[in-house]
């Protein structure tokens, strides 16, 4: 019977001591639930909620608007331009050309043969190897040409020569030719100077797709014309002329060789026109001499 209650004794000893240890334990909070993520669509959500905002990308936003307010209207290339504006009838259509000219005379690059400019005189768009009347308007900045309201040429001018990519177009808005240019040059062209800044040209060959097209110039050291000629299809057209070394403020003509008319002819053989001496004098003249035979 002792043995008995001791055992019953014991027992409820560990149970009272179990309960106690339990109390003294932390009590552990249950995980919440995490509540599942939705794409919100942003024009869905209602006037009261602030949709969060990408700072940098809001910046980047900032920056091109103060980009785009700093921008100066008509100013090409650093340059302050005023805008023109022609229309005219011509073979019984209005022809109508847009264009910008800088607003003070700059001079255009003496090597570059068509310079283009406003002449308010005649009121028409020129072009010249030279400009000698400094009161015409320098051609600067995008140009356009329409014909009856349609787009038939566009490009772009710096300080009056053709600059960037040039386009015709036929009235029916098919391409008829494009063309890239570089300050007047056509950009694929070959141009070899004088000195290692590149300021005094030396020759200057022609080049549009692969192939030699267009107007050919050597200049001596002096800056002046020495020869001028045409290519087409790699081949030289036309007349070319070739003068003296500039002496005594006159550029005295040396030599005239007419060529075919066109690249495609193989069997042309090109023959000298006229020959002149160093001091100016006629040496040679074909069309004399052809005279000459025909009579005799």
């Amino acid at each position: 019977m002792k043995f008995r209650h001791f055992s019953i004794l014991l027992a409820l000893f560990l149970l009272t001591a179990l309960t106690v240890e339990a109390q003294k334990l932390p009590k552990v909070k249950k995980p919440k639930k995490k509540k599942r993520e939705h794409a919100i669509d942003m024009d869905s959500l209602s006037a009261t909620m602030a949709p969060t905002i990408d700072l940098e990308e809001e910046e980047e936003e900032e920056d091109e608007k103060a980009k785009k307010k700093k921008r100066k209207k008509k100013v090409f290339y650093g340059m302050r331009t005023r805008k023109g504006r022609i229309s005219r009838m011509s073979g019984g259509k209005q022809l109508y050309e847009e264009f910008y000219y800088l607003r003070e005379y700059v001079e255009p690059d003496y090597y570059v043969r068509q310079k283009f400019y406003y002449d308010p005189e005649d009121q028409k768009i020129k072009f010249s190897s030279s400009v000698k009347n400094k009161e015409v308007l320098i051609l600067h900045g995008p140009y356009k040409r329409y014909l009856d309201g349609q787009l038939i040429a566009e490009g772009i001018f710096y300080i009056g020569t053709k600059h960037g990519r040039w386009m015709e177009f036929f009235s029916n808005d098919v391409l008829r030719n494009k063309e890239k240019y570089h300050k007047g040059w056509l950009k694929e062209s070959e141009i070899s100077f004088y000195d290692a800044e590149a300021t005094k040209v030396k020759e200057v060959i022609p080049i549009q797709h692969g192939k030699k097209e267009g107007s050919y110039y050597y200049f001596p050291d002096n800056g002046v014309v020495g020869v001028t000629g045409d290519y087409e299809n790699d081949s030289r057209v036309g007349v070319w002329k070739e003068y003296y070394k500039y002496r005594r403020n006159r550029r005295n003509r040396k030599k005239e060789v007419q060529y075919g008319e066109d690249g495609y002819n193989q069997e042309f053989r090109p023959f000298i026109l006229k020959e002149w001496s160093q001091e100016g004098k006629l040496l040679y003249d074909r069309s004399v001499r052809q005279r000459k035979l025909n009579q005799s």
